[in-house]
């Protein structure tokens, strides 16, 4: 059975650094498609708007995605240095 806890551990950093790069992968490959199907939407060959708003579509979803996880590892980041410094500072308190 799983505990449920609140903040981030230590071993969840080791779990999300093996995922990053796989999802760092797949969102070039989104990046890829989008570009893909945008110069394919400008060839005089091809009259549909589907092929447009799927490269948006793409393109949006790899805007969202990187900058969402970007900002998680950023947060991650920089919340690990401040609760260390909290940790730090009770502990130096205990001392005294």
């Amino acid at each position: 059975m799983d505990i449920t806890i609140n903040g981030f551990r230590s071993w969840m950093w080791r779990g999300l650094s093996f995922l990053l790069p796989f999802l760092y992968f797949a969102y070039m490959f989104q990046l890829y498609n989008a570009y893909t199907l945008y110069h394919l939407s400008l060839l005089p060959e091809c009259n549909e708007w589907q092929v447009f708003v799927s490269a948006a579509i793409f393109f949006i979803l790899f805007l969202g995605n990187i900058s969402t996880t970007s900002l998680v590892i950023f947060h991650k980041l920089s919340g690990r240095t401040v609760i260390r410094r909290i940790q730090k500072k009770k502990s130096h308190d205990h001392i005294e």
